[in-house]
């Protein structure tokens, strides 16, 4: 088995393990599996998309974190003023 044939092997199984652990909502654990595949091979187009998409996906989810954190802060300023801050 060529030196190829193997790295493709192996950049297959790393793309199921990939989806998987974002199907779970494992998105920082398929980040470091995209990032080591391009280590693995710089030119792989698949893992760099992947990679956009997954930190698209973390960026959203802080966005809504930082909301909520926002909300949660603005209700303890109105709880704090109702009762006399």
């Amino acid at each position: 088995m060529s030196v190829d044939t193997r790295l493709d092997s192996v950049l297959e199984s790393a793309q199921m393990k990939e989806v998987a652990l974002k199907g779970l909502g494992k998105y920082q654990e398929a980040l470091q599996e995209f990032e080591e595949a391009i280590r693995l091979k710089n030119d792989y187009v698949w893992a760099w998309k992947h990679k956009e998409r997954t930190l698209k996906l973390l960026a959203q989810q802080a966005r809504e974190e930082a909301e909520r954190y926002e909300q949660l802060a603005q209700e303890a300023s109105e709880k704090a003023k109702q009762f006399g801050y």
